[in-house]
């Protein structure tokens, strides 16, 4: 079930995804990676639109070994992985 988003304060760069949320880091929101979520939300529109696809959630995970991306329940939540582990990024 995709949910309705009321009185955002920004405009949604896809319609078709309802949030967009990086991980924080000491309480505040990561911008370099809110913005890359949301250029990949706005480059994959003409494909949602085209096969009707909606995502409730577009998340940033946390670096793991196992999955690059999940997506929960059918399109509820979607996660991307962002970020390199900071042993393999210096």
């Amino acid at each position: 079930m995709v949910h309705h988003r009321f009185n955002t304060k920004e405009a949604n760069p896809n319609p078709h995804i309802n949030f967009i949320t990086s991980l924080s880091a000491e309480g505040a929101p990561m911008e370099a990676a809110r913005e890359t979520l949301r250029a990949l939300a706005a480059q994959v529109r003409p494909v949602m639109k085209k096969h009707g696809l909606e995502i409730n959630s577009l998340e940033e995970y946390e670096h793991n070994n196992v999955f690059l991306g999940r997506n929960w329940n059918a399109g509820e939540t979607v996660g991307e992985l962002l970020k390199l582990p900071s042993c393999l990024s210096e």
